[in-house]
Parts: structure tokens; sequence; C-alpha cells
């Protein structure tokens, strides 16, 4: 297929509502996976995508943590990966309260 083929094609009818039902897709995801937190949780960051959270956390995992606590407050913050909310935490006392915590049982996930 020539690129002056593609070029012509995207005005058609097809060509407008692949891109509507992408942007729709898109749309439903980012209101799936973005909802209110939970009480007491840290802010969320700037960079949660929908679905698949923030690009840096997949790819370069220990700098976008340092970069992510360094811009936050007291250093703890909050994304999504999917469907589920992760809480990032740091220093002494985050650290003390994921050791002591109760409600946070190795055995049961």
């Amino acid at each position: 297929m020539a690129l002056t083929e593609v070029i012509s094609g995207l005005g058609t009818s097809q060509t407008v509502l692949t891109v509507a039902s992408l942007a729709l897709g898109f749309f439903a995801a980012y209101l799936y996976v973005t909802r209110s937190l939970p009480e007491g949780t840290p802010p969320s960051i700037k960079d949660n995508w929908p679905l698949i959270g923030p690009i840096k956390y997949w790819t370069k995992r220990w700098d976008w943590f340092q970069e992510t606590t360094k811009a936050s407050l007291n250093g703890n913050f909050t994304f999504n990966v999917g469907k589920h909310v992760v809480v990032g935490v740091s220093g002494d006392e985050g650290r003390k309260i994921f050791m002591e915590s109760k409600q946070l049982e190795m055995g049961s996930g």
C-alpha cells in the first residue's frame, strides 16, 4: 500500500468511525481505571495512564521510584496498575508501616 493511498483514505467514513471508536474506548478505560482513592491514601501521581499506569514504572522502575518519591510531598504516592491501586512508601516511617502492619499479610497476597 503506497503512502498516497493511505493519505487519500484518511477522510473516509470508515477511518473516522475507527478513530471515534478508539477515542471512546480510551475514554472508557480512563473512567474504569480512575476512580476515587480509598480514604487515607497518599495523592495520585501525574503520569498515571489508564490501564497501564506510569510508563516509566515498567521501563525504568528504580529511576521512576526515586523521581516520584522526590516529587511527592512526604515521599509517599499512589498509582494504578490496571484496576489495582498501588501505594508507594519511602523513608523510615514508610518502612515501619510496611513491615509492622497487620493488614499487609505476606501469605494473603
